[in-house]
């Protein structure tokens, strides 16, 4: 064969060297590349290019497949044979789009499954707990807050918690005592109901105790049952059924009976006598009081009593009162009193 002056034509044995794919020349066979390493080189990037191409497709499929889990399995397998391919620099390209379509199909699956579920009802805890809240107030609007009546019914009850009772029965009568607790003067409506042994109703007695003071005391006295000739009858029990509520200041009165000063003793008759003077400065209509009688301690008998009109000073007689026995009615005996200050009414301007 000629060749051409200055020119020399190189030839590679086949044998004796091979192709690189990874810098792209011939290199001549050594001791760690014998005979035959340049077909394992082209099954390793055969192989190479079967694990990017067996990605993408496991990818696609998962794109598809929406069923929960199979759809995640497959798009967590692809992306983890994209990364390989990609990181063994084989078929770079599918793998790359391997990797791209798998976090795709992951997202796109869980975006798909959150919305189903809530279209199913299922619902974050947060929201559900915000919708309870909400059904819990359907007045006002607001997570949290209570309706208008459930409020009402919550003070009612903080309110007769700090309301205490004590009840005394009489020959006659059954004398109650009541302290509040509350912040503010009270109202009291009740109903007492006095039963036999055969828990058949006897009588009913409604009363009024109207501005039991804001950290004080007042009392009451329930007539027990009598017949037509207004005989005492017997009962075997009762019960009380109270309800309270806070008075309104402008248009219902306090009870002032802790600014008065009362002065008192016991008269030549047995009566107890009472001189009260008002230092407040407020004129008062009318001024309630109640004569607590005592004997060895224990409430026995009870009498209540106005002033008029009382400004600046004021006197009034409690009379002993009678109490039934078997043989009569006698004058009641006693060795203390108390008295309390049951109402104080003035004009509201």
């Amino acid at each position: 064969m000629n060749q051409n002056p200055g020119t020399e034509n190189t030839c590679y044995p086949q044998d004796d060297y091979y192709y690189d794919h990874e810098s792209g020349s011939y290199k001549k066979r050594g001791a760690s590349s014998p005979a035959g390493s340049s077909s394992n080189d082209r099954k390793e990037s055969e192989n190479g290019g079967g694990t990017a191409l067996t990605a993408l497709s496991l990818a696609l499929a998962g794109l598809f497949i929406r069923l929960f889990p199979f759809g995640f399995i497959l798009d967590f397998c692809a992306l983890c044979l994209g990364i390989y391919a990609f990181v063994r620099k084989r078929r770079r390209a599918l793998a790359a789009a391997a990797v791209i379509f798998s976090l795709f199909s992951l997202f796109s699956s869980g975006a798909f499954f959150i919305f189903t579920h809530r279209i199913g009802g299922i619902r974050p805890p947060s929201e559900t707990q915000t919708e309870d809240t909400r059904s819990d107030s359907p007045e006002t609007g607001q997570p949290g807050a209570l309706s208008a009546e459930e409020s009402e019914r919550q003070a009612a009850q903080e309110r007769d918690s700090n309301l205490t009772r004590e009840e005394y029965a009489l020959s006659d009568q059954l004398l109650v005592f009541f302290e509040n607790g509350n912040l503010t003067d009270v109202n009291l409506h009740m109903n007492v109901i006095f039963y036999d042994g055969d828990d058949q109703m006897l009588s009913i007695e409604e009363r009024y105790l109207n501005s039991i003071p804001a950290g004080g005391r007042s009392v009451i006295s329930i007539p027990a049952p009598r017949d037509q000739d207004y005989a005492p009858v017997a009962y075997d029990h009762y019960e009380f059924i109270v309800e309270s509520e806070e008075i309104d200041p402008s248009y219902e009165c306090r009870n002032y009976g802790a600014s008065l000063e009362i002065a008192s003793n016991i008269g030549s008759d047995g009566s107890v006598l009472a001189a009260v003077a008002n230092p407040a400065g407020l004129t008062f209509n009318n001024v309630e009081l109640a004569c607590i009688y005592y004997q060895a301690g224990q409430p026995a008998g009870i009498t209540t009593q106005y002033i008029h009109d009382l400004a600046e000073q004021g006197v009034v007689k409690f009379s002993t009162p009678y109490i039934s026995t078997p043989d009569g009615s006698v004058l009641l005996s006693f060795d203390s009193y108390e008295i309390l200050v049951l109402e104080t009414d003035y004009n509201i301007d």
